[in-house]
């Protein structure tokens, strides 16, 4: 998929040695990795294609998404559009309050240069009276590129 990006990130006191963030992160052994959040997004912008049944008529549209996000955390992946997604169909505007898509994260996998994510419907929700279900699978593959350090000093409370 072309135009897609991510980022993995772990947060953690300034303090702590950089071994344990690489750690949090699946790329070391060396550090601990208690105490370090991790998360993390892949974002890209693709046509979606809706089906909407509404009292027996069908309608059918593609629609550029504005972008789809998926985000990482400890609890899996969860994902959903990244604007307000409209068809030309009678029916919800789907927006990010929505996630639609989520997935197993098997922190493991974090270590390699390439890895997949899978991502299927979600259950169900609901906008405007409307019950939003959404179906099939996305699988991603995600290849790891340069990694970069960043300090940033916040006041604390």
């Amino acid at each position: 998929m072309h135009g897609a990006s991510g980022q993995l990130i772990a947060i953690g006191p300034a303090r702590r040695p950089y071994a344990d963030f690489l750690a949090a992160l699946g790329l070391s052994r060396a550090g601990r990795a208690r105490g370090i959040a991790v998360s993390g997004t892949v974002d890209w912008a693709q046509p979606v294609r809706a089906e909407m049944s509404q009292a027996g008529s069908l309608c059918t549209d593609t629609a550029a998404s504005g972008g789809v996000a998926i985000q990482l955390g400890l609890g899996g992946v969860f994902g959903g559009f990244a604007q307000t997604w409209r068809t030309r169909c009678p029916g919800p505007s789907l927006g990010d309050k929505q996630p639609i898509l989520s997935g197993p994260l098997d922190r493991s996998v974090l270590d390699r240069r390439q890895f997949r994510l899978q991502v299927g419907g979600r259950g169900t929700s609901s906008d405007d009276g409307y019950v939003i279900r959404a179906h099939g699978h996305l699988s991603l593959v995600l290849r790891r590129g340069r990694i970069t350090q960043q300090v940033s000093a916040e006041p604390t409370d």
